[in-house]
């Protein structure tokens, strides 16, 4: 039973000290202002008035710093629900209740940094899953009016050859846009690095130029590119 006590005091004084600066900062006003209590309370009616006037004062003191911690409960509140503009005024608080007050505030900015960056994602997916939509569309339209002409007739004995090469072409394009998918679908994973490449323009402007070769036919347009050479540095 003796152990248990002395065991039990023990970790009692190691919590003190371990929370010494909490107790001193609670206690140590209380305790002052008992014993000013006590003081004045021995010297009479004026020493009792005084007491009275300190006591009011800490009272008011001891309002004051309960308000700002319930303006900082209800911004974390209100944080909480979403109202990631919302800041605690800072302008007339001192102390613990402004430290904690300045972390709420940083919680608060965290959070909104986090979603705007979540959303800025969001809408760049959207915009890829868009914009690959598009480049996909693009020679499956190709191959699809490319196998029309030679299904349907109206290409010649020796355009076959020529369609066949392009729908081969295109469908070979088909299968890279499909592995850089892949490949940034790793990139969003950080599976893997981006590594530059040459890209050679020309043979850009001609996979562009044939893929709407079919619609401006449709449509009798002709279709002229003018490749310059230059040389590019870097």
């Amino acid at each position: 039973m003796l152990r248990l006590i002395f065991s039990r005091i023990g970790n009692g004084v190691l919590h003190l000290y371990d929370n010494g600066h909490i107790l001193v900062r609670s206690l140590l006003p209380f305790l002052l202002l008992l014993a000013g209590n006590l003081i004045l309370g021995g010297c009479g009616v004026v020493g009792i008035l005084i007491a009275a006037v300190i006591d009011i004062i800490a009272i008011l003191m001891l309002y004051s710093s309960k308000k700002d911690q319930q303006q900082i409960v209800d911004t974390a509140v209100r944080l909480g629900h979403g109202d990631l503009d919302l800041k605690v005024d800072l302008s007339d608080m001192h102390g613990e209740n402004r430290e904690l007050a300045e972390a709420v505030n940083g919680i608060g900015d965290g959070i909104k940094t986090a979603v705007e960056k979540s959303m800025k994602d969001e809408r760049l997916k959207a915009d890829l899953i868009t914009n690959v939509s598009h480049d996909i569309k693009t020679p499956l339209t190709s191959i699809s009016g490319y196998a029309e002409m030679i299904e349907s007739g109206i290409a010649k004995d020796g355009d076959v050859k020529t369609f066949a090469a392009k729908i081969h072409k295109e469908a070979g394009r088909l299968v890279t846009l499909i592995g850089d998918i892949i490949r940034l679908s790793q990139l969003d994973e950080e599976l893997s690095q981006v590594q530059p490449v040459r890209v050679d323009m020309a043979s850009l402007v001609e996979e562009c130029t044939d893929s709407l070769v079919i619609s401006a036919d449709k449509h009798k347009v002709s279709l002229e590119t003018d490749v310059t050479p230059c040389t590019v540095r870097g």
